[in-house]
């Protein structure tokens, strides 16, 4: 116990106080712990660009069709599909995706992709950085509820 004490006359102490600082000293603690570890945590996040316009919201004409993606759920046989073809891995449909990229290379690809609700998150982040890699910058993301 920490405290200030004065001997008097009798040996008591005079000057009362008397007080514990465990407390004050388990919560500056963690405090401490909280604050080193957040200090310097990694963001680990993709750079999504937002359209700015309405006119970059607008709907692509008849020839400019978007390229379909789908994203299965964890369970689903097809990990991928792309333009209605099955791929059970993300290397064999990143093959694909690229091949259908490098078709459209004349204009700007656009992108549909839509994602189920339980599907694995690894999967839609191999898709973005790939997409970021590539600089297609069209993607129209939907997540299909169950």
């Amino acid at each position: 116990m920490i405290g200030a004490r004065r001997a008097g006359a009798a040996g008591r102490s005079s000057l009362g106080l008397v007080g514990d600082l465990t407390p004050l000293i388990d919560v500056l603690f963690m405090l401490i712990v909280f604050m080193v570890l957040t200090a310097n945590a990694a963001e680990r996040a993709l750079d999504a660009g937002f359209a700015s316009s309405e006119e970059s919201l607008a709907a692509p004409s008849a020839g400019d069709r978007p390229l379909a993606v789908e994203i299965g759920a964890a369970d689903a046989p097809a990990a991928f599909r792309i333009e209605d073809r099955a791929y059970a891995d993300w290397p064999a449909a990143k093959t694909a995706l690229a091949a259908q990229l490098q078709e459209g290379a004349g204009a700007a690809p656009s992108l549909r992709v839509a994602v189920a609700a339980d599907a694995p998150a690894q999967r839609m982040i191999d898709l973005m950085s790939f997409l970021q890699v590539r600089g297609v910058t069209d993607a129209q993301i939907v997540v299909r509820s169950r």
